[in-house]
């Protein structure tokens, strides 16, 4: 009667690997989350004030966001209470890292044009500004957003611009409102 044995053993061998088997498949046939491209399409508005090479500085721009492809239309200037007041208007393109984890960081560049005021000399509150032509310049546009709700972002937002005219630098607090993330 060895053989009887033999088979409850095979029988028993075969149905504890099936069972294995169907743990292992049902393991994988769990959704698991993925951290793949972003999909939705993002846009918001940005504004901030903060320091810049000119004493004061500010920014206002509308963003987009495909994928990791970042357009922006961007106005930033700034100014002194008694020196050159400068700004530009720039369409930027550029890429963003985010929103993951709550955090967007954003790098573009573009064309820009740029006027100011610049006052001969020292330059005064009082004193005649003399307007100057205006020109084309290469801004540079960085972004280090926290994004706490969908629709709310709080960030650090540097922009220069490169021109004959004169190159200007900003670093603002920003605010960002719409479908941020």
């Amino acid at each position: 009667m060895p053989r009887p044995n033999t088979l409850a053993r095979s029988c028993t061998l075969l149905l504890f690997s099936l069972g294995l088997a169907a743990a292992g498949l049902a393991q994988d046939t769990i959704p698991t989350p993925t951290r793949g491209p972003l999909h939705r399409d993002l846009y918001w508005l940005s504004v901030g004030l903060g320091v810049g090479s000119e004493d004061f500085a500010g920014h206002a721009a509308l963003f987009y966001q495909h994928r990791a492809n970042l357009f922006a239309l961007r106005a930033s200037a700034t100014a002194g209470l008694f020196d050159d007041g400068i700004q530009d208007v720039a369409l930027l393109y550029g890429r963003a890292y985010g929103p993951r984890n709550r955090w967007r960081l954003g790098l573009a560049t573009g064309l820009a044009l740029v006027d100011g005021c610049i006052e001969p000399g020292e330059g005064s509150l009082f004193g005649d500004c003399k307007a100057r032509p205006t020109v084309v310049g290469v801004p540079v546009d960085a972004q280090v957003v926290w994004l706490p709700s969908e629709y709310v972002g709080l960030g650090l937002h540097g922009f220069a611009d490169f021109n004959s005219l004169l190159s200007f630098a900003g670093v603002t607090l920003s605010l960002q409102l719409g479908r941020v993330r």
